[in-house]
């Protein structure tokens, strides 16, 4: 456990997979905790394991203090509720991490076959939710004149210039929704960089998390090579406390490059 920092860090999606990790990595960095998904306690579970009481423990139990909120992206009210539990637990949010999207069997169909319904929750939960929670944490961080914010963004979205792109199997909303989010990092770099805000996006690289294992379990996906979640955890956590970062802001990273790049591939498994 890292030398505790009294800053703050506001993870989504952390009840499982790359979420929980990056949580867990920024509490070893320092951090005080708040992670948020749907799922608070085991009894919440739907079909895929994971809870925010099990994160709050691994936080603790590499010496950091966590705060487990249940918040639900596709409800304002929610979001609102979430910041201000974190806010009034701890008074500030000093990292933004987000890391939830929504992405279910649907997902997968085509745009003929997909309902406008499905496709408009992926969008509205997907790119609207985080750029809505950058909004509600932004002005403090302004007052501070310092602040980070990350969006886990995804190969999905990365596209080459005057070549053809190659088949997609991952679905017309989710590759829509975080080529979208590329761009809210450049945007607040843009406009917020000479106040102190620094912003990133960071492409994790093929990672098995929990749901992504359901999917190959049916066929749905295939891949040959797996990226460890830490990657993007530990390039997270660099990009949030080292001040080499301010010359990368609004940047598109790739953790499996960053992290040998830089030296920070975990020594352990």
């Amino acid at each position: 456990m890292g030398v505790k920092t009294g800053k703050v860090a506001f993870v989504t999606g952390a009840s499982r997979g790359l979420g929980k990790v990056c949580a867990v990595e920024l509490a070893r960095a320092g951090y005080r905790v708040a992670v948020s998904a749907r799922t608070l306690a085991r009894s919440d579970e739907r079909s895929l394991p994971g809870n925010l009481d099990a994160t709050a423990a691994a936080i603790v139990e590499v010496g950091g203090d966590a705060l487990a909120i249940k918040l639900d992206l596709d409800d304002r009210q929610s979001i609102i509720a979430g910041v201000d539990a974190v806010m009034e637990q701890w008074g500030r949010i000093d990292v933004l991490v987000n890391n939830a999207f929504y992405q279910t069997r649907e997902s997968q169909f085509s745009l003929v076959d997909m309902t406008m319904e499905h496709l408009d929750k992926q969008i509205r939960v997907n790119l609207v939710a985080p750029m809505f929670l950058a909004k509600l944490v932004l002005p403090q961080m302004l007052d501070r004149n310092g602040g980070v914010i990350i969006n886990m963004v995804s190969g999905a979205s990365v596209h080459e210039l005057n070549v053809a792109p190659g088949p997609r199997s991952w679905g017309i909303g989710y590759g829509t929704s975080k080529t979208g989010m590329i761009e809210i990092a450049a945007m607040l770099a843009s406009q917020f960089g000479d106040r102190g805000i620094r912003s990133f996006s960071v492409q994790p690289g093929t990672v098995l998390t929990e749901q992504l294992a359901v999917a190959l379990g049916d066929g749905t996906l295939e891949a040959d090579q797996w990226t460890p979640p830490e990657y993007a955890a530990l390039t997270i956590v660099w990009l949030a406390t080292e001040t080499e970062a301010t010359r990368m802001n609004g940047a598109l990273i790739s953790a499996p490059t960053f992290v040998h790049e830089r030296g920070l591939r975990p020594t352990t498994p």
